[in-house]
């Protein structure tokens, strides 16, 4: 087990009775207004490819992959429009680089939901997915939140789960109750693609 998986995992195991799971269906188009209604925070992820990074002959960091974070707080009229988060950059699917903008606008024990937007660069960057999730739920569990669901886009789905094992979360096919999981859904809602990763030492 990795630093971050195991330092998550300290956490994880110290906050058990903040973690319960919530099913969440977010659609291809999500409604916009049922989410701010449902939520008490946002996060969008935006994964892109940054082409003109170290594109220079010799260069070991080419290409270079820019995951985006930005936070609503429906309920706050100072953030209910998109905020930078923070931008994390990877190669390979290895992290390189970490730029905190802001800090989480929204006070502890708040119910939120991850959307992982379709981009071009998504479909192929499930392990910078899968890390850039890790994380952020490292940050919201320091605040005592509860991820209700995490939107990953169909084409990446089952990868970003297999990534995720290497911050040691499992998938489990049921709903039934495990004290640190992710819910993870897709954009499209299907039977098949509608999983619980729990977290294991």
């Amino acid at each position: 087990m990795n630093g971050l998986s195991r330092l998550l995992f300290a956490l994880l195991a110290a906050m058990f009775f903040y973690a319960s799971p919530a099913k969440a269906y977010i659609q291809e188009e999500p409604d916009e207004k049922r989410l701010r209604s449902a939520n008490d925070w946002i996060l969008h992820v935006d994964v892109t490819r940054l082409s003109n990074y170290f594109k220079n002959n010799g260069s070991k960091l080419f290409p270079v992959i820019n995951v985006h974070v930005k936070c609503i707080v429906p309920g706050d009229s100072r953030h209910h429009q998109p905020q930078t988060y923070e931008d994390l950059w990877y190669h390979n699917g290895e992290i390189i680089g970490c730029h905190r903008v802001n800090k989480l606008p929204f006070g502890n024990f708040k119910l939120g939901t991850i959307i992982v937007n379709r981009t071009d660069e998504a479909a192929s960057e499930s392990a910078a997915i899968a890390n850039a999730l890790a994380r952020l739920t490292l940050d919201l569990k320091l605040k005592q939140s509860t991820i209700s669901a995490i939107s990953v886009p169909n084409e990446c789905f089952n990868q970003v789960c297999i990534d995720l094992g290497r911050y040691g979360f499992y998938k489990h096919e049921s709903d039934s109750y495990f004290p640190f999981s992710l819910h993870l859904i897709t954009s499209t809602p299907s039977p098949d693609k509608d999983l619980y990763l729990f977290h294991a030492e």
